[in-house]
């Protein structure tokens, strides 16, 4: 009973991670796809290991047998509060860095995680009694953590040299959970009997889903903005196109010109991948900006696809329409001129009246057909 007791920090730390990596795995309510995961299934392996070395740490003195299963059971949690540390400064350098650096800090980083994997079969752990339970310690356990103070130091030095490029609210987040985990090593290296290590671990995995990443789609349809651009997002343009049909197409009572155009980024996956999450993310806003500056006649603008902009007309001429978006060719190809890559929108329009098609969701069809014979037109432009 007493070991239970002991362990009921870790046993719950545990239950919440497994429930949290189900969810997010089925759900796919995660941003930077794979990176999460890594850091929840790590924190989860982290956690499970320290709750059974704690078990077997205190039955081991009376149980000889199980010291080998222990020293294992030991060198797999160890490993595992190195690897989580390693892999949340990955997730900090995804965020920041293009992808091409990104992997060389990454890599430069894991030096330390393989000396781990070939040094630990090779130095045993010092077991020390305490005051209600015995844990582990000696030099070779505050060497390892102290590596783990490298990535976190490494993460708190990046985020402040990047601290302006960064959203506010992501440096603010990001500081606080860098300075929770050096204060959390720091402490467990010279207090080991608080036990912190696998509890701070599964808060600091919680705090990094609350704050950082849930942040999917279904989260920010909640309400009508797209968050990131200000302008409506998918699910306002799904709940407004079934408005449109129910208005004009279910009883057409009423005659009206309709027009659809759709704005796409050209290219956006390479440009992230070569300069990084944080130019894309400029040129979503860029773009967004400027389409709500030229199309002064649209009903309302939406954010559909993670690069596509829509935007709705009702009773306008088409040549009216195609004015406008040469106005936000016009203002791309300005903004063209300030990056060292291509930056291009493909722009689709059409325009039709209720009495010739059977659905907004016609509309659409044709509107996205177009848009894909101008995105080939300007490949075969630009090869």
């Amino acid at each position: 009973m007493q070991i239970l007791l002991i362990m009921r920090c870790q046993i719950i730390c545990v239950c919440f991670l497994l429930l949290l990596l189900i969810y997010t795995t089925l759900s796919k309510k995660i941003n930077t796809r794979k990176e999460f995961q890594k850091i929840c299934i790590t924190a989860l392996l982290q956690v499970t290991f320290d709750t059974i070395t704690i078990y077997l740490v205190n039955v081991v003195p009376n149980r000889p047998e199980l010291k080998l299963i222990n020293r294992i059971a030991h060198i797999f949690v160890v490993g595992f509060a190195v690897l989580f540390c390693y892999y949340f400064m990955s997730y900090v350098v995804k965020l920041i860095y293009t992808s091409a650096i990104a992997k060389k800090i990454i890599n430069a980083g894991s030096i330390f995680i393989i000396g781990y994997i070939f040094a630990s079969p090779f130095k045993d752990f010092d077991y020390i009694k305490g005051r209600g339970t015995y844990y582990v310690g000696g030099p070779y356990v505050q060497f390892w953590f102290g590596i783990g103070v490298v990535y976190v130091i490494a993460s708190m030095i990046m985020i402040f040299i990047n601290r302006k490029r960064l959203d506010r609210t992501t440096v603010v987040t990001l500081e606080t959970i860098t300075s929770l985990m050096l204060v959390d090593i720091v402490l467990q290296v010279n207090i080991p009997e608080l036990l912190l290590t696998g509890g701070s671990i599964a808060l600091i995995t919680i705090a990094v889903y609350l704050t950082l990443e849930d942040n999917s789609e279904e989260s920010k349809n909640r309400v009508s903005i797209d968050i990131e651009t200000g302008v409506k997002n998918r699910q306002a343009f799904r709940e407004d196109l079934k408005v449109y049909n129910d208005k004009y197409f279910a009883t057409k009572s009423s005659y009206e010109k309709i027009g659809v155009v759709l704005c796409d980024v050209s290219n956006l996956s390479s440009i992230n991948d070569e300069q990084g999450l944080l130019v894309g993310d400029e040129l979503i806003v860029r773009t967004a900006n400027i389409i709500s500056q030229n199309l002064k006649a649209v009903n309302n603008i939406y954010r559909i696809r993670g690069d596509v902009f829509a935007a709705i007309y009702i009773g306008v001429e088409k040549k009216d329409i195609v004015k406008e978006t040469m106005l936000v060719k016009k203002d791309v190809n300005i903004a063209n001129k300030e990056y060292k890559f291509r930056y291009d929108v493909v722009i689709a329009e059409e325009c039709f009246d209720n009495t010739e098609e059977e659905s907004m969701e016609n509309i659409l069809k044709k509107t996205e057909k177009e848009l894909i014979r101008q995105k080939e037109i300007l490949y075969r432009r630009t090869k």
